[in-house]
């Protein structure tokens, strides 16, 4: 699936024409990134690979898609450190938090690299 996902948005990109921006996108378009977001649940397809294609499909630019793809990521990725903060509540000690505070900044810095790199 993540080959599938990767040819189709290659083509999706080389394809897409129309451009928008954040400030005109509506509420139509917001839920077809949701509906896109869903495709993620098939193992194999990348969960920003599937709302930026859906955005571009429906006439988003690259650059659009990809930032609203990650301002998507915001609610979702939240929501499952909760749920996993929630379960293994019991493995956490205070001794994890220099291990846990190097984690949060070199996963950081390293996303802000590779959207970088993805915008340009």
């Amino acid at each position: 699936m993540l080959i599938i996902f990767s040819i189709l948005l290659w083509v999706v990109d080389a394809r897409a024409k129309q451009v928008k921006t954040m400030d005109e996108m509506t509420w139509k378009d917001a839920l077809i990134f949701g509906i896109g977001q869903m495709l993620a649940l098939i193992p194999g397809v990348s969960r920003s690979g599937a709302t930026i294609m859906g955005g571009m499909i429906f006439g988003l630019d690259r650059r659009v898609a990809t930032e609203f793809s990650f301002f998507l990521a915001i609610p979702t990725m939240f929501g499952a450190t909760v749920l996993d903060l929630y379960k293994n509540w019991h493995l956490l000690s205070a001794a994890d938090l220099p291990v846990f505070a190097v984690g949060f900044i070199a996963a950081f810095v390293s996303a802000y690299l590779a959207v970088a790199a993805l915008l340009k």
